[in-house]
C-alpha cells in the first residue's frame, strides 16, 4: 500500500527500475513497462525517420525535455503532473540518435488504454 498526494494506491509487487531499449528502426515494442508501436502514423509522438536508431529509457534526475522553445527538466514535468513517486524513475522517455529527448508520454491518473493508443505505459 502507498499513499501519494491524496490517494491510497495498493499494487503489485516491485519490478525492477531502470531499463534501456532500442529501436533501429520504425517497429513495435511490448515490455513489462510500456507498449510502443511506431509503425504507423508518429508525428503525435515527434518521431521522425531521422531520429533513429531510438533509446527508450527510464528517465534519469538530470533530464531535460524542451517544450513550445523552453526547456523543463523531467523531475519538474513529473511533479508538476502530480505523478506518484515510484513511477517516476521508471517512467520512459525517448531519446534520439543525438542523445535529445523527443518525447515524454504524459502521465494522467484517470488514463484508460484504448485500441488507437500507439504508446502507453503499463503501471
Amino acid at each position: 500500500m502507498q499513499k501519494h498526494y491524496d490517494t491510497f494506491s495498493f499494487s503489485l509487487p516491485k519490478i525492477e527500475e531502470g531499463f534501456s531499449y532500442i529501436l533501429k528502426r520504425p517497429d513495435k515494442l511490448d515490455t513489462p513497462y510500456f507498449y510502443l508501436d511506431l509503425t504507423g502514423e508518429t508525428s503525435n509522438r515527434n518521431v521522425s525517420i531521422d531520429d533513429y536508431p531510438l533509446t527508450i529509457r527510464s528517465a534519469k534526475a538530470n533530464d531535460e525535455y524542451i517544450i513550445k522553445y523552453y526547456t523543463k527538466t523531467a523531475r519538474r514535468l513529473f511533479i508538476d503532473w502530480k505523478m506518484p513517486t515510484q513511477l517516476r524513475k521508471r517512467w520512459p522517455v525517448i531519446v534520439n540518435r543525438e542523445g535529445i529527448i523527443i518525447y515524454i508520454p504524459r502521465y494522467k491518473s484517470d488514463f484508460i488504454v484504448t485500441t488507437n493508443d500507439n504508446f502507453y505505459v503499463k503501471i
